[in-house]
């Protein structure tokens, strides 16, 4: 048991070792009662889960957690606050108390005691589950006004999603997200296809094994906010993915050699290769959901292979929860405050990767759109994360140390205390802080980015989305399909065998954004694009009289970007062009406000 907190406030108490219940002489009105703090502090330990934004035929969210350790609970420095509270109680013979398992506090008291830290595991229990609730409601198509807008009334966007819903168009999910925990949502199914064939070649006889695999379509995110002035900031990752079209099926029809060294035969193969044709929508971002209004996210693919359209309404919703709790316990005027740090340091996304470094683009995009190479390499990684930092700074320059104050951190809770059970004498505080602090909580400055990506006169793909500044957002819309791409021989002795081999046709953008504005109101915005369009259908190229597979022949035109933009001041939307125009060109226009 560690009695660190009490020790340093010097005050006596009759405290039990840890184990079996202690024998005491019977006293009038005293009892053991045991209180369990565990199920009462917050778990702060899950650590956020990374993803890959970079589309690989419908990956998922990783929801695992990176291993780092967990957070302690905090519960025996709770039980100890409590005692403190009670510590008049303790200078009574026969009074005890102990923690046992760092998650009971067992105590024997009077029964007036008794129902004060009943009253105190109440107000803990109270204030540890106040959360943000966010809706989140993903429809299919376009909704909302045209042009740029990615702001509307929180009425407009009901009547929206309610028509939407009707026609069965649109997906809900209500988020309850605790302060330093991470909401996460898997609502998908998989679809299992024949993919590709393993061949197995012994002498005369060929072998071809089925191959199947299983692409997840459907809703992912995970989620952690924070209630901060006038809003809610939101910390975002998101996979949106459905089928673009029903699976393809190629019939592969060619002819093996095989045999030994005394004889040799003509043996015609015919497979059945299944593709899937999905497309994704994903974000990665940092966003502020003002009060009384939705933000959307707008994603848009307009490709040979079919056109996607998807809209994500984000509202907060509910009353916002106090920033700070308070309890007064006796008549001394001892109080205890917990307050939320994560208002004055809120969660955000963190977006690295290859993809993000400066050098070799090329090595980069045969990683991005090369199945065989950009798993494990993270070409754009994305998890949410606390700055425990932040919070430290949060907590020194809101809620300084004194002589007179006992302060507490663990996750993005604050306990404040006084550091004795009677306070000095002179004018007593209604809280162990200036109230004024609370002003101190910021609401944060918002970017409007509209992301267009044209391959001539047509509009390709877009992206419209309301960022926070100062922090780095990422955004996927794509197709995907698998082709036939050429073959490995396999031989035996004298006999040669074809192994299809695939490739991933992949047609969309990628965009990682990171907007700050300067003090004139300008805009430096940083932009990574990568974007790959496919120019035609493929063409399904035959073998010379079956004597070799066919495969599937395709051409792309490409961007690739590693720019910072410089937008005027100005209320009206600014834009920039990045790419090469004239036919055939692709051109990325960044537009913001």
């Amino acid at each position: 048991m560690n009695q660190s907190l009490l020790s340093a406030l010097v005050i006596p108490l009759a405290c039990a070792s840890v184990g079996d219940v202690p024998t005491v002489a019977p006293v009038a009105d005293v009892s053991w009662r045991t209180y369990d703090f565990a199920a009462v502090a917050p778990t702060i330990g899950r650590e956020a889960g990374a993803t890959n934004l970079v589309p690989a035929l419908a990956s998922t969210l990783t929801f695992e957690d990176s291993g780092a350790p967990g957070r302690e609970r905090g519960v025996e420095y709770l039980a100890q606050t409590s005692v403190l509270a009670s510590s008049e109680e303790f200078e009574r013979d026969g009074r005890s108390w102990e923690v046992v398992d760092d998650a009971q506090l067992q105590a024997f008291v009077s029964g007036e005691t008794h129902k004060n830290l009943e009253r105190e595991l109440a107000f803990y229990s109270d204030a540890f589950r106040s959360a943000v609730f966010v809706r989140v409601d993903v429809v299919d198509g376009e909704v909302g006004p045209s042009g740029f807008a990615t702001r509307i009334p929180a009425a407009a966007a009901e009547d929206l999603v309610g028509r939407a819903l009707a026609q069965g168009r649109a997906r809900t999910a209500l988020l309850r997200i605790a302060p330093g925990d991470e909401a996460r949502l898997d609502h998908t199914r998989d679809v299992r296809l024949i993919t590709d064939y393993d061949c197995e070649v012994a002498q005369q006889a060929v072998v071809y094994q089925p191959v199947s695999r299983s692409f997840r379509v459907g809703l992912q995110l995970a989620a952690r906010a924070a209630a901060v002035a006038d809003g809610v900031q939101l910390a975002l990752t998101l996979r949106e993915v459905d089928e673009l079209a029903p699976p393809r099926e190629r019939t592969v029809k060619f002819v093996n050699h095989v045999g030994n060294d005394q004889a040799w035969a003509e043996q015609p193969a015919e497979l059945v290769f299944q593709s899937p044709r999905v497309v994704q929508h994903a974000a990665a971002l940092t966003t502020f959901l003002p009060k009384g209004e939705a933000v959307l996210l707008r994603s848009a693919l307009t490709s040979v292979g079919g056109n996607a359209r998807c809209t994500i309404v984000l509202r907060a919703v509910g009353e916002p929860v106090p920033v700070a709790k308070g309890i007064d316990l006796y008549d001394n005027g001892f109080r205890i405050d917990v307050v939320d740090l994560s208002r004055f340091a809120p969660p955000y996304v963190k977006v690295e990767g290859a993809l993000l470094e400066r050098g070799n683009p090329g090595r980069l995009l045969e990683g991005f759109f090369c199945e065989s190479r950009w798993e494990g390499d993270a070409p754009l990684r994305a998890e949410i994360v606390w700055a425990e930092h932040e919070l430290d700074l949060a907590s020194d320059r809101n809620f300084p140390q004194r002589d007179a104050l006992v302060a507490e951190r663990f996750g993005p809770w604050l306990t404040l205390l006084p550091s004795t059970a009677a306070p000095a004498e002179g004018p007593k505080h209604a809280r162990n802080f200036d109230p004024a602090v609370l002003a101190n909580v910021l609401r944060p400055k918002s970017v409007e980015i509209d992301l267009v990506l044209r391959k001539g006169d047509a509009v390709a793909a877009r992206w419209s989305a309301s960022v926070v500044e100062g922090r780095r957002s990422a955004f996927t819309v794509g197709a995907e399909s698998l082709g036939l791409d050429s073959v490995n021989v396999e031989i035996a002795q004298s006999a040669a065998i074809f192994d299809p081999q695939e490739r991933v046709f992949f047609d969309g953008l990628i965009v990682a954004v990171e907007p700050r504005r300067l003090p004139d109101g300008a805009l430096d915005i940083g932009v990574t694009a990568r974007a790959m369009m496919l120019d035609a259908e493929p063409t399904w190229a035959v073998g010379m009289s079956g004597a070799t597979p066919p495969s599937d022949r395709a051409t792309w035109t490409r961007l690739i970007a590693d720019e910072r933009v410089l937008l005027p001041p100005g209320t009206e939307p600014r834009s920039a062009v990045l790419g090469v125009g004239g036919k055939g060109g692709l051109l990325l226009e960044v537009s913001a406000r």
